[in-house]
């Protein structure tokens, strides 16, 4: 019996998909394992090899001599037949060269695309054969035979590799030497046996049904030959796993709903504390990373707090300086100090220092000395701290945290850094002077040898004049002492006044001011201040409280000082005083030019003038003990307890701003080509504005106050109603002043909602105008006509006078309808004009069909009085506001209450529905909230809505006599926002513990 080399050899053309099936056949056969029952039954136990040439063959009638070979040495060839195949020299040159060689019963095709005419090459659909004939002679015919193929024909190349793992049997059935039937049936029982051992595993897991799983996998596989019989008992089994699954699923999901809900309340804390980027990363962090593919399910709360946080809604008159982010520790912070860019900072707890990403609040570092740290601390250039601990002065690089140099000391000292930050100076029984690059001493001597005749004197309060060449501190004597560097030897001493000196400051002009203190004395305190040569300009003495005294650096005549609950800015050269009380004791200040920045205890931070006047709208109320201050440019940063705050002046990045009105803007008109916005001032100030340039294009004095704006033509038109009776209609495009009449002894006018009428109501007689030439359209008799609406198609309209309601046919101009209804307001029409909804005088809402006026319901309300009702897009939902500010949702057929909204909106002006964001926006007279349409809570708040555009995705905002747009931003638009503003920045995995966040 021959032996073969090869199992199989694949014959396929190299084209799409015809390469990509005839490779996925080859590892298919090759690594099929061949159940143990067909073995038993007498087959192979495995497929050997397979051929499959690699590439494409020269166009040629004669084979390559190892295609020869391998189709010698092969058992069974494997056509790949597709439309494709008969053009293929080679592959009908295969089939040719394998049936002489082993006949045409051990050729398989395997059809992938087309007809099988089609497919099939001429050598595999006919076969040549010796037939005898009645003279006797032999003769050579041919006869067209259908080849039994392996179909996987499909939609696509998915498909097709889907039914190959099917029709693969029917290819392995003649090369394993069985029945086709047969290999199918073992392999789908083998097949189910795989899925039972996986069901039961998974049981296993979620059920902790270990055991039970366990022992029924161990009968299955005891069992085998009745497989079939326990099939429904697994089925069963496993619908109970995937209901078991479903439930713990749903349980995972209400888990993740409740830490996205603490998440959200954590933000929200985090930003009342001050904490604005910290909010931004724990609300990101409520929300799904990937929003096609969530991996947690989206809250609404998140939004919110994300879109507060990142302040995207936030428009300031100026920029705003706002707690920006906190810089959390987990014990006591002792000091901190800021690098002179602002990029870093450094902070101190016990015998630790941390360092830090100053811009986004990111832990950088952390470095341990293991002896006690004396603040503060010094950055003398972005990258060098220089600090003081027991026993010696440090220098660090933060950036590979190593340390440059380090100086022995004999005792804690006081610690001053020159203004070019080349000098370091210590002083308390020595004074040391040392180079910060280099941590060389440039002086290091004994007070007692510097100060002859003194014995056991000690140094404190040292500083340097603004040249680094002069070093100022005192002794506990009663006097302040200048030291030359240069000459190292006592330049000048100052006398304190009283032994105990308490402040010493020298300003860039070289006067020194030194205060001191003496609770023996009537005057428990004495300020001196001297010029450059030491001559005494200024002294007072007093028993008020004094400390911390400071020479502002723009106008070193004035003097700034702590007293008990007051700043104290003295004019030295008249010796006059501005006080700035705070009324609670004075933590600590710094002067930045001629401003102060004030802090007191309970916690507020205050900004001053030098002249004293203090700075109102900047006032900051931060709810936590501050410490002590420190300023870089663009950075002020305070200490408490355990945290350090900075604050930065927010700037709204995303917001355009549009500069140009004189007075407050009263109403936004925005074209339906939204590249330009009209903006209207209270006294008549019309702009119109270029949004891509963010200039006026045109602008327009009325000389008179604006009473209504309304748009006209999809607001490519606007008309205006003045105080003087003036109807005037311009172009936004142009503003160019269209039509102008006067409406002297009109009491009324309504818009329709196109803006192309108007309903004026006069003293004579009530008409109906075209707005683009004022043409009258209907003219009526006079009525008490209070409120009036117009149906969208302008066809009718709904008027409420002194006797009730009145359905008005415009163009018949008559009333087809009127009923009494007693005293109504706030007349609402729902989107398709079947439905009135108004207020009536008893404190109830009304519903009136608008065909016939019946009264369809009254919902009554003995609370709160209802101020202004709306109905939803479809008209089944009323929004009704009260006068508690809060607004509730009711159903429009039987009145009951279906919901209420969780913010109060004062004097709600309109409800837009944007439905193709899902979202609704409520618009007050100065709050308005962004709600999720299905769920009904709010997902953003804007201040000062004035005009909202949806196609564009814009929001027209005011400030004071400010316009700004803003986007309208969807959930993704916030995640990239929120990226864009932390600069990389995520969440630590000890923060993720510190939020009880588990992966």
């Amino acid at each position: 019996m021959q032996t073969y080399k090869y199992d199989a050899f694949i014959s396929y053309r190299h084209t799409e998909p015809d390469k990509t099936i005839a490779e996925k056949l080859h590892r298919m056969l090759e690594t099929y394992r061949v159940p143990k029952a067909v073995v038993k039954m007498g087959s192979q136990k495995k497929v050997g090899r397979v051929f499959r040439d690699r590439e494409e063959l020269p166009t040629s009638s004669n084979l390559a001599q190892s295609i020869q070979e391998a189709l010698e040495n092969s058992e069974h060839l494997i056509v790949i037949c597709s439309p494709r195949t008969p053009a293929s020299q080679w592959v009908c040159k295969e089939i040719e060269t394998f049936a002489a060689l082993h006949g045409h019963d051990r050729i398989l095709p395997l059809l992938i695309e087309g007809e099988p005419a089609e497919s099939f090459p001429e050598q595999l659909r006919f076969v040549k054969k010796q037939v005898v004939q009645e003279d006797g002679t032999v003769a050579e015919v041919v006869e067209e035979i259908e080849p039994l193929a392996a179909d996987i024909r499909a939609e696509d190349l998915k498909g097709m590799k889907k039914k190959l793992k099917t029709e693969v049997l029917r290819l392995l059935a003649p090369i394993l030497n069985c029945r086709f039937d047969d290999l199918k049936q073992r392999h789908r029982e083998r097949r189910i046996k795989r899925i039972l051992t996986l069901s039961f595993a998974l049981s296993a897991f979620f059920l902790l049904f270990g055991s039970y799983s366990t022992y029924q996998a161990a009968l299955i596989k005891q069992q085998a030959e009745v497989i079939k019989e326990k099939s429904e008992q697994v089925e069963q089994k496993s619908r109970e796993v995937e209901e078991h699954a479903r439930l713990l699923e749903i349980q995972v999901q209400k888990t993740l709903i409740g830490q996205s809900l603490y998440l959200s309340d954590i933000a929200q804390t985090y930003l009342a504390q001050g904490d604005r980027l910290g909010a931004v990363l724990v609300a990101r962090e409520a929300l799904p990373k990937n929003l096609a593919n969530p991996e947690r399910p989206y809250v609404e709360e998140a939004e919110y707090a994300l879109s507060q946080a990142l302040g995207v809604y936030k428009v300031t008159y100026g920029s705003e300086l706002q707690a920006e982010l906190m810089l959390r520790h987990d014990e006591p912070v002792r000091g901190f100090a800021l690098s002179p860019d602002g990029r870093k900072a450094a902070t101190v707890t016990d015998d630790v220092i941390h360092i830090w990403n100053a811009e986004n609040g990111m832990l950088l570092n952390d470095y341990t000395i293991h002896k006690t740290i004396i603040v503060p601390l010094h950055f003398i250039d972005d990258r060098t701290l220089i600090f003081q601990a027991s026993g010696g002065v440090h220098c660090l690089d933060v950036e590979s945290m190593q340390e440059k140099w380090s100086y022995k000391i004999r005792s804690l000292s006081d610690l001053a850094i020159s203004a070019d930050n080349s000098k370091a100076a210590l002083v308390y029984s020595d004074l040391i002077v040392l180079d910060t690059a280099t941590g060389q001493p440039i002086m290091d001597i004994p007070l007692n040898s510097l100060l002859p005749g003194s014995s056991r004197v000690y140094g404190s309060h040292i500083t340097f004049d603004e040249s680094g060449r002069y070093i100022f501190f005192t002794i506990d004597d009663g006097r302040a002492v200048k030291v030359d560097l240069d000459r190292k030897e006592i330049e000048r001493i100052y006398p304190a006044g009283h032994d105990y000196v308490i402040g010493l400051d020298v300003a860039p002009d070289g006067k020194v001011a030194v205060m001191s203190f003496n609770p023996d004395a009537s005057n428990y305190y004495i300020l001196n201040v001297f010029d450059a040569s030491g001559n005494l300009l200024y002294s007072t003495s007093t028993s008020d409280v004094m400390g911390n005294p400071s020479f502002a650096p723009a106008d070193s005549s004035k003097l700034v000082y702590e007293g008990d609950d007051e700043l104290v800015i003295l004019n030295i050269p008249d010796g006059s005083r501005h006080i700035c009380n705070h009324g609670v004791i004075i933590s600590d200040y710094y002067i930045v030019s001629d401003l102060i920045i004030s802090a007191t205890r309970d916690g507020n931070l205050r900004f001053w003038t030098i002249d004293g006047k203090e700075y109102d709208m900047e006032h900051r109320a931060m709810g936590m003990f501050i410490y002590d201050l420190d300023f870089v440019p663009g950075l002020v940063a305070f200490r408490s307890e355990k945290d350090v705050v900075f604050m930065r002046f927010f700037n709204n990045d995303n917001a355009l701003l549009l500069e140009g009105h004189s007075d407050f803007i009263k109403d936004v008109i925005v074209p339906e080509d939204d590249r330009y916005v009209v903006s209207c001032s209270d006294y008549g100030e019309i702009i119109l504005w270029d949004l891509e340039k963010a200039e006026p294009v045109a602008t327009s004095h009325l000389g008179t106050r604006i009473s209504k704006i309304h748009p006209v033509d999809n607001g490519n038109k606007f008309i205006i109603l003045t105080n003087d009776e003036r109807l005037l209609l311009y172009d936004s495009a142009t503003l160019e002043l269209i039509r102008e009449e006067n409406i002297q002894s009109v009491y009324s006018t309504v818009l329709s909602p196109d803006g192309s009428l108007c309903f004026l109501s006069g003293k004579q007689e009530d008409r109906i105008v075209k707005t683009a030439d004022f043409e009258a359209v209907a003219t009526l008799p006079k009525q008490f006509v209070w409120e009036a609406l117009f149906f969208s198609d302008n066809s009718k309209m709904i008027l409420n006078t002194s006797r009730g309601l009145a359905l008005l046919d415009i163009a018949g101009q008559t009333i087809v309808k009127e009923v009494e209804t007693g005293d109504l307001t706030g007349l609402r029409l729902s989107r398709d004009n079947s439905m009135l909804a108004c207020i009536s005088e008893k404190q109830s809402v009304k519903l009136y069909d608008t065909g016939s006026l019946e009264e369809k319901l009254t919902i009554e309300f003995t609370g709160p009085k209802p101020e202004a009702v709306f109905f939803d897009p479809s008209g089944t939902t009323l929004f009704i506001s009260f006068s508690d500010h809060t607004i509730g949702r009711y159903n429009a057929a039987d009145g009951k209450l279906v919901g209420m909204l969780d913010k109060k909106i004062e004097n709600v002006k309109d409800i837009q529905f944007i439905q193709d964001r899902n979202i609704y926006i409520i618009v007050g007279l100065t709050e308005s909230y962004i709600w999720h349409a299905e769920t009904h809570k709010p997902i953003g708040h804007v201040r000062s809505l004035k005009a909202i555009k949806p196609k564009s995705g814009r929001l027209y905002v005011d400030f004071f006599e400010k316009l700004f747009v803003l986007p309208l931003y969807d959930t993704q638009g916030l995640l990239d926002e929120a990226e864009r503003q932390l600069k990389g920045r995520a969440l630590t995995p000890i923060e993720k513990q510190r939020l009880f966040i588990v992966e």
